[in-house]
């Protein structure tokens, strides 16, 4: 520590300075200059890296620290000191002086441009992230609708009371083997088609997905007596099968094409086929004959043929939404959800 004395000349020596500079004490060191007494003292100061001359009147400071030059350190010089008198004696000294403080402002030009590059490489690097997270969930999203699942939405009450108007299903394009786009290739399938899948096909008389139940195979022989399905002259247990017009069965034109399908015993002449009673014909090789579950309110294989198995899209596995949009309550959107039929699966 400083005596007193010390103190008060090096505040009187501050006071000499322009009003307009604020100094702090930060500590210097001072050496003897070994030329003659009576020199001016210099300080430099660390901020600003120039010499300052001190006055006459801070000369006894010096001579008033000489006590202390057995107990200064070695702090690297910023400056010298000149003897003040020739009665000082010429030893290093460590002396309290005033400078400028250090400024808290802005960082240095070329700092602040590394900053900015910093701060936009960080940006760019996390919108390229985002960009590439994007990308993959995207391509992710395609591949698996393309050749995994797809969903399906049911809008007609041919199905009914298998599938309702407002489910939503899950169906499984990898059941049977996905087309791969823009070609004719079908991938192979984990399964075939079987008697009794509800399946999903692209419409041969109209550009739009249907489902249906598939109840015939290549090969096989079918016939409806009443209303009653025969397969290979057996009758064939639907459950599934509901009939909500008993008494409305009609000949329908569209249904003449079944005569090239005809078993070779069946006389052609006395052939009039209707909603409930056609047949006996044979599926062709390569070919399905499917059905609506509701079979008074369905367009399906009895009027307009065939199925070719590359306009199969998928088997139709589980429901993983429902909704009534005629249901009634007094919080339509909860009442309206059929939330005993979300997971069934559709057999």
């Amino acid at each position: 520590m400083l005596n007193a004395g010390a103190l008060s000349c090096l505040a009187a020596e501050a006071g000499h300075e322009d009003e307009r500079t604020a100094w702090t004490p930060t500590l210097t060191l001072a050496e003897q200059s070994g030329d003659g007494a009576g020199a001016p003292r210099r300080f430099r100061d660390r901020s600003e890296g120039r010499l300052r001359v001190s006055r006459p009147a801070t000369r006894t400071c010096v001579a008033g620290l000489l006590p202390f030059a057995a107990h200064a350190k070695h702090r690297g010089g910023f400056g010298r000191i000149l003897p003040c008198a020739k009665s000082v004696a010429f030893v290093p000294l460590t002396v309290y002086a005033m400078s400028r403080p250090k400024s808290a402002g802005p960082s240095r030009p070329d700092e602040r441009r590394k900053s900015g590059r910093s701060a936009a490489s960080s940006f760019g690097h996390g919108v390229l992230e985002w960009v590439k997270t994007i990308a993959v969930g995207f391509v992710l999203f395609v591949l698996l609708r393309t050749f995994v699942i797809q969903t399906f939405r049911i809008t007609s009450g041919s199905m009914e009371d298998t599938l309702l108007v407002g489910d939503f299903l899950v169906l499984s394009k990898s059941a049977y083997g996905a087309t791969i786009p823009g070609t004719d290739f079908k991938l192979p399938g984990y399964t075939h088609p079987q008697r009794g899948d509800v399946v999903v096909f692209r419409g041969h008389h109209e550009p739009i997905d249907l489902v249906k139940r598939l109840v015939g195979l290549p090969g096989d022989t079918l016939e409806m007596r009443d209303g009653a399905l025969l397969i290979n002259g057996r009758p064939s247990p639907e459950t599934y099968a509901r009939h909500t017009d008993p008494g409305g069965d009609g000949f329908h034109p569209w249904m003449t094409w079944q005569t090239d399908f005809l078993l070779e015993s069946t006389d052609i002449r006395d052939y009039h086929p209707s909603r409930d009673n056609w047949g006996p014909i044979v599926v062709p090789d390569n070919r399905y004959f499917v059905l609506g579950d509701n079979r008074d309110e369905s367009l399906d294989s009895r009027y307009w043929g065939f199925v070719d198995p590359r306009a199969l899209k998928g088997k139709a596995v589980v429901l993983y939404f429902s909704y009534d949009r005629e249901a009634i309550g007094p919080v339509p959107l909860f009442h309206q959800v059929r939330w005993p039929r979300i997971g069934q699966r559709v057999d």
